[in-house]
């Protein structure tokens, strides 16, 4: 009677102890779905703030204003700026009135059918309050980086994650976007990235800082 009593004993346990087992292997597959879970969510997270943050830093599309200057202008012409991307002399091309931007275009267009540029540009318009800033150049020059390069937001992230579209608006923004196309331009994937900010002088806040935000 006894011994009976220790096999039914050992049979309990031994059940017991596979039905813990079995438990074990329910909870780790509850807590790795509970981790995927989480990991998923926060990815979706991730990829909603990346791309609600360059819709936040835009202010203006430079490649729309370029077509619209373009339109305005009565369209190019190839044969206006073929001359310029030979020539030695074009750092005499100095004058206003010259017909600079429509020829800035043209060269834009030329340096964008060239597989892997990276090419930002901006047009300043002193007719155009919210193109005739500091601040909104930055903004676009960051903007069209970010549009070929969409790794790079994370140079634009944490300033909005800490303030939102105001990180880009409010009195401080040119302090706070001044850092960061320093940054982007040391990233690898940026090495030989071209710049271009047409009309400058037509910049009526800090044109100067413009050149400096890179250091």
């Amino acid at each position: 009677m006894e011994q009976y009593n220790t096999e039914e004993s050992k049979i309990q346990l031994r059940k017991l102890t596979d039905a813990a087992s079995a438990l074990e292997v329910i909870l780790q597959d509850t807590h790795s779905a509970i981790q995927d879970q989480t990991r998923q969510q926060e990815k979706r997270h991730q990829d909603d703030a990346d791309k609600q943050c360059p819709k936040d830093l835009r202010e203006t599309d430079p490649r729309d204003d370029k077509t619209r200057i373009q339109d305005t202008k009565g369209g190019l012409l190839r044969d206006s700026y073929r001359w310029i991307l030979d020539n030695d002399d074009f750092q005499r091309w100095r004058d206003p009135g010259k017909g600079k931007t429509m020829l800035l275009c043209g060269i834009i267009d030329e340096l964008e059918k060239k597989p892997g540029t990276c090419l930002s540009y901006f047009f300043c318009q002193a007719t155009e309050e919210r193109l005739s800033n500091a601040t909104a150049v930055l903004r676009g020059l960051v903007y069209l980086l970010v549009e070929q390069q969409p790794s790079l937001i994370s140079h634009v992230r944490e300033l909005h994650d800490r303030a939102g579209k105001q990180g880009f608006e409010d009195g401080n923004a040119w302090q706070a976007l001044s850092k960061i196309p320093g940054a982007m331009l040391n990233h690898p994937s940026l090495d030989g990235a071209i710049l271009i900010i047409d009309a400058l002088d037509e910049c009526k806040t800090n044109p100067r800082s413009v050149d400096g935000s890179r250091d």
